[in-house]
């Protein structure tokens, strides 16, 4: 029982010790640091789990997924979304989305596109790495759905 729960603990670990010392794309930008003074765009984005539980969370417009979900403190209960800090390879903000909008998202870069092809639940025209989408006006009210990272995932 304690061996299936261990990547998930053992990254949990990591990221409380490493903090924000593996954010090698550098989030201290003016994506995530901007002016006070601009009108902030704020839309809402739905996350539904493997477990079939749903989550509702604010994004600004103009930065990533992964942000949105640092930013509203939700990365523990969407399982460490995100928990490289944005640099593609742990692939934990891998999200499905619905067809509609999956065609509107600018098209993957070859680092991603290397990397989604090695996910364990890859949908193509639905999977994509949460850190490379920006936020936009017209995902106000978008569902994505988290897919399990690990086979014996528990529920």
């Amino acid at each position: 029982m304690f061996l299936n729960k261990f990547p998930t603990i053992s990254l949990r670990l990591h990221r409380r010790l490493l903090g924000g010392l593996c954010n090698i794309r550098g989030y201290c930008d003016s994506k995530e640091n901007g002016d006070d003074e601009k009108k902030v765009e704020t839309v809402t984005i739905n996350f539904v789990m493997h477990n079939g539980k749903k989550y509702q969370v604010p994004g600004i417009v103009g930065i990533d997924l992964r942000q949105a979900v640092v930013k509203a403190d939700m990365m523990e209960k969407l399982d460490d979304f995100g928990f490289c800090g944005g640099n593609r390879w742990c692939t934990y903000c891998h999200c499905f989305f619905e067809p509609e909008v999956y065609k509107t998202l600018p098209e993957m870069c070859d680092v991603e596109k290397y990397y989604a092809e090695f996910l364990l639940n890859y949908k193509a025209g639905a999977s994509r790495l949460g850190c490379q989408v920006d936020v936009t006006k017209e995902m106000d009210g978008i569902t994505l759905f988290i897919p399990k990272r690990f086979p014996d995932q528990d529920d």
